[in-house]
């Protein structure tokens, strides 16, 4: 399992790093980035299976990191790592996308553990929520709210591209 770890701090990168190769027992590989920028690219180009992400990074600070990643990788689950303990930014980090939060330097391993196969999981529910919120539960096929989406996005694409739009029904 990948986990990116995004933390501009070095000392406090690497007393994850440590953490996740304790507990992980082998089966974790941690990725250390010091900057948003850097875990985009390496989002885009790399498989990862959740991302440990600060909030406060010289290149994005508070919940901009996160938005951005969400907007990129909807898919991945995020763990947002933070030195302020305020339940508000906590609540929003969730609206926002996040699956799970760590307070630096509170918890040990087992609570690094708890919280990424929490997101991993939360992120899957998710996901699993949203297909059935879009589909029919007898075919399984996309529902209206999902034809209509699609309908606009082609509708958007041929005016766009300046060709005619037909929908046969």
């Amino acid at each position: 399992m990948r986990v990116l770890v995004v933390e501009d701090d070095f000392l406090q990168a690497l007393a994850v790093q440590n953490l996740i190769l304790d507990i992980g027992e082998g089966r974790l590989e941690p990725v250390l980035v010091p900057s948003l920028e850097s875990a985009m690219e390496r989002i885009i180009n790399e498989p990862f299976d959740v991302v440990l992400l600060d909030l406060m990074l010289p290149d994005a600070q508070g919940l901009g990191g996160l938005e951005r990643i969400v907007q990129v990788a909807p898919r991945l689950p995020v763990v947002v790592l933070t030195g302020l303990g305020k339940d508000e930014l906590v609540a929003r980090a969730f609206e926002t996308g996040a699956q799970d939060y760590l307070i630096k330097g509170d918890g040990d391993g087992k609570e690094l553990l708890r919280a990424i196969r929490h997101a991993i999981r939360r992120k899957a529910s998710e996901l699993r929520r949203l297909e059935r919120a879009r589909s029919d539960p007898l075919t399984g096929l996309a529902n209206r709210e999902v034809l209509v989406e699609r309908i606009d996005r082609a509708k958007g694409r041929a005016d766009r591209e300046q060709r005619p739009f037909a929908l046969l029904f």
